[in-house]
């Protein structure tokens, strides 16, 4: 059967593999192309959005410190707009973004800033995706929760020299107007204590841990003695049958046949024995 010239140049033309290479690899390459934008974008997409969250932050932030200063809410949504303005022109890149949106919450007593961002694009647009938009939201607490401060005031007799004594109470009196001026209504959110002491801090219940307070019975034994004296000798230690204050030392017996040999250098038998305090008995609640 015969198939004419038309029949002979398709079958040709479908057994020619010559040119597959070249549309293989331009669909490759326009593949790695798309792929590639589409990266360069995202990445760029991705610092713009820090440097957004960035602004945002710090905007925000300074809102509710101007909240913590008195400012209304009206002035704290001018002050983050303006905060936020010029960070995000110093941005570059073409990106457009929406007013912030500031909320404000009287229960949590917190300040909520929202604002979403549209980003040009540089090789994505070449696949039709023109820009990309993204959302950034930061949050601050204007309220300021209780305060407690303690004040420890050494009144001891170092403090009359030197014009030190006087000092303090200026000083003292300064904290306190600070703290709790005259004009602050006396709600408990902010407490003072004062504690003064002379030479001793009373420990009172805590007493027994401050100092390692410890109750010894007699030791049996000279080992019992000396385990004692490693466990105990930097503690307070009282001893269980009088109650008195006592500490640990050692009584060495030489054990040298030459009585010239008992020098540091000589052999003794150790024996551990209590000292006993003069004021042992007293048994205040107070660290000297």
């Amino acid at each position: 059967m015969k198939t004419g010239r038309f029949g002979t140049f398709f079958n040709r033309f479908t057994r020619d593999v010559h040119g597959n290479l070249t549309m293989l690899t331009a669909f490759i390459l326009t593949s790695l192309m798309v792929l590639v934008g589409l990266a360069v974008d995202l990445e760029f997409i991705f610092r713009q959005k820090a440097r957004v969250q960035y602004a945002m932050d710090s905007a925000v932030l300074a809102g509710a410190l101007s909240r913590q200063a008195g400012a209304t809410n009206a002035e704290v949504v001018s002050d983050i707009r303006q905060y936020v303005s010029p960070l995000i022109d110093s941005a570059g890149g073409g990106m457009s973004c929406t007013t912030v949106s500031v909320t404000f919450s009287d229960d949590s007593e917190d300040i909520l800033g929202r604002m979403r961002c549209t980003q040009p694009t540089f090789l994505s647009n070449l696949i039709g995706n023109d820009d990309m938009s993204f959302t950034v939201s930061s949050t601050s607490t204007f309220s300021v929760g209780r305060i407690d401060v303690s004040f420890v005031f050494d009144v001891s007799g170092s403090m009359n020299s030197n014009n030190r004594l006087s000092s303090l109470k200026t000083a003292a009196i300064t904290a306190f107007d600070e703290l709790l001026p005259d004009d602050q209504v006396r709600d408990g959110t902010v407490r003072l204590g004062i504690v003064t002491y002379n030479n001793a801090v009373n420990a009172g219940a805590y007493f027994d841990k401050v100092t390692r307070g410890v109750t010894i019975p007699a030791d049996a034994t000279n080992s019992g003695a000396i385990s004692n004296y490693n466990s105990y000798n930097s503690a307070r230690m009282y001893d269980q049958a009088t109650g008195k204050r006592f500490m640990y030392y050692q009584d060495g017996t030489c054990t040298e046949s030459d009585p010239d040999e008992c020098d540091q250098h000589g052999d003794y038998d150790w024996d551990v024995a209590r000292w006993f305090w003069e004021d042992s008995t007293a048994r205040d609640t107070c660290v000297y």
